[in-house]
């Protein structure tokens, strides 16, 4: 007569076949298998670098995900970028005069951004581009200006 015995393993465990024998079964924690965030809420804890109010970047570590750490750029290089690219913003909408492009007509635009590690200007009309204006003379205009060429250089991470 054959009987048969079914081990199962406690919640969160499970048989740990190589130090197991037929006489002692050893048991073992079930490897953590982590689940990534669905949401900002989900990431629960996070540390970096914000911009605060007076545009000084500074770090943060161990604070909770909420409304009032949205703010937490994950390295500085990054946070430097967003800093930069706001005055970038500012200062191309100074330069296209409230001229904002609208990627789903057949018009040229005439953009700034990285290609292949490198500050490329150039035209297109449907691929979205933030540093886009409404001519080439006025990009032109734009990226000839070394402060404005250093900040390019600042936000290219994000661009």
């Amino acid at each position: 007569m054959e009987k048969e015995i079914r081990i199962i393993a406690p919640e969160g465990f499970e048989i740990d076949k190589e130090n197991s024998t037929l006489e002692l079964i050893r048991f073992k924690e079930k490897p953590k298998v982590k689940k990534l965030p669905e949401s900002w809420e989900e990431l629960e804890e996070i540390g970096g670098y914000y911009i605060h109010n007076s545009s000084i970047i500074l770090p943060i570590d161990n604070t909770l995900c909420n409304h009032t750490t949205r703010n937490i750029f994950p390295s500085k290089e990054e946070a430097e970028a967003a800093l930069a690219l706001a005055q970038l913003c500012q200062l191309r909408d100074r330069y296209n005069n409230g001229w904002k492009p609208d990627w789903k007509d057949n018009t040229y635009k005439f953009p700034i951004y990285f290609e292949k590690g490198g500050i490329t200007k150039g035209n297109n009309i449907f691929i979205s581009k933030i540093l886009s204006f409404k001519s080439e003379k006025l990009r032109n205009s734009f990226y000839s200006c070394f402060k404005i060429r250093e900040l390019i250089e600042i936000a290219k991470p994000l661009l």
